[in-house]
């Protein structure tokens, strides 16, 4: 029996935000939503998914390929850890 899980397009719409990174409140103006509504959507995608965190949802979305989301790159920064820093 195949195990399928059905995502709206709405919830595919938030995870893709979600996923680049946007918060709550940016999702909710973009798609003119309550930001309330957001954080159904969001954990409706966290159960539906089995996941506990945005990471989570990351990994199943790596697997699931069900939404394309532009890779963020990071330059690795130079930080010099001294006492007064600590």
């Amino acid at each position: 029996m195949e195990n399928t899980i059905r995502i709206s397009g709405r919830e595919k719409q938030v995870l893709r935000m979600l996923l680049s990174e946007k918060k709550g409140h940016e999702i909710a103006k973009y798609l003119g939503i309550d930001e309330k509504t957001v954080c159904t959507y969001k954990l409706r995608l966290l159960r539906k998914t089995n996941s506990k965190t945005i990471i989570g949802l990351y990994l199943w979305n790596k697997v699931n390929k069900l939404v394309e989301v532009e890779e963020q790159k990071f330059e690795k920064a130079n930080v010099k850890i001294t006492k007064s820093n600590l």
